[in-house]
């Protein structure tokens, strides 16, 4: 006669595994379904996005396996990533459907990570205010700290870009729905047929 526990704790092992085999596979096709929503063309964005998508695995107490995205600063997506080009005015960032145009901005590579992105030259004046592009915390004309003199030109910022909560959403999640349940069924089978060997 089988031992009934021994037989629920192997289930339980399977579906374990299936889950979080399955949570993980689910990450990187939420980075490739939102980078061909958005037109998204750059090679480092699959990784960059991954990152920036938690996963939370099953165990054999709670056999649930989480998908989320990290914090607000970390989780923002740099404009430089979406089809873009730059003007005399500014750059036009095409966001989906919207067209986002900066003024007074630029694009260059930043000194630390030696990548491209869009910068703006931030002023009281020229400051722009779409909810892609907003900054906190500069002062414009700061005094030199050596010199005690104030500059007369304004700092240059990155705009905020965009949250992958709103790119990861709920019309990418449905795309792919039908797909992870196939995508779950296989991976349960196939920890099933490992154990029974």
């Amino acid at each position: 006669m089988p031992n009934i526990e021994l037989l629920a704790d192997g289930i339980r092992e399977a579906v374990k595994e299936g889950l979080n085999k399955t949570i993980v596979q689910v990450r990187g096709m939420t980075a490739q379904e939102v980078a061909k929503e958005y037109n998204i063309a750059d090679r480092g964005f699959i990784p960059f996005a991954k990152k920036r998508i938690y996963v939370k695995k099953a165990n054999r107490k709670d056999l649930k396996a989480i998908l989320g995205v990290k914090g607000t600063r970390y989780a923002m997506v740099p404009l430089i990533f979406f089809p873009h080009n730059q003007d005399a005015v500014g750059v036009n960032v095409q966001v989906g459907g919207e067209t986002i145009s900066i003024p007074h901005a630029f694009i260059n590579r930043a000194i630390k990570s030696n990548r491209e992105n869009v910068f703006i030259r931030a002023s009281k004046y020229n400051a722009p205010d779409n909810k892609y592009t907003k900054y906190k915390g500069i002062k414009a004309k700061k005094a030199n700290p050596y010199t005690n003199q104030t500059s007369d030109r304004y700092p240059i910022v990155k705009p905020r870009g965009v949250h992958m909560s709103q790119l990861a959403n709920d019309i990418i999640f449905k795309r792919i729905d039908t797909r992870v349940n196939k995508m779950l069924a296989l991976n349960i089978t196939a920890a099933l047929q490992k154990a029974a060997k």
